[in-house]
């Protein structure tokens, strides 16, 4: 499992003026591991579980990672979030994951997603070497 945000990066960004004593570290830590398996299963679903994030959208995941451990999973900190809040942030974070597994999000480094342009022309038999080779690739598969 991955975990796309510290939790030093959590606290920061939803602890202010907490006392974080190590037993709510390890709590943060759990939740946020947890929180990860949303953005696991949908880059799984869509075989891209294993690559490298790219460095595109590696902040939005950090986002979506504290979002749905603070929303979902009810983070220690999340409390202080007002419920408005909460109902904002959690629909923000489903539309990235569901990006994410119809591809329009591609968070593989290198990768593009299906909205990306793209171009396909065929092959032109211009002469015998040409076409043997169109053939030859048809066979191939």
């Amino acid at each position: 499992m991955t975990r796309y945000i510290s939790a030093d990066d959590y606290m920061r960004t939803f602890c202010i003026g907490m006392t974080i004593t190590p037993d709510v570290r390890l709590q943060i830590e759990t939740t946020l591991d947890l929180a990860a398996g949303h953005i696991d299963g949908a880059r799984a679903s869509v075989g891209a579980a294993g690559c490298a994030v790219s460095t595109a959208v590696a902040d939005q995941l950090k986002m979506v990672n504290a979002i749905f451990a603070a929303v979902v999973w009810s983070c220690p900190c999340s409390r202080a979030l007002t419920e408005e809040a909460k109902d904002r942030l959690l629909p923000y974070a489903q539309s990235v994951v569901e990006a994410i597994a119809s591809g329009v999000l591609e968070v593989c480094e290198g990768e593009t997603g299906i909205n990306f342009p793209a171009i396909a022309l065929p092959q032109i038999a211009w002469n015998d070497a040409i076409a043997a080779e169109i053939y030859n690739n048809y066979l191939a598969g």
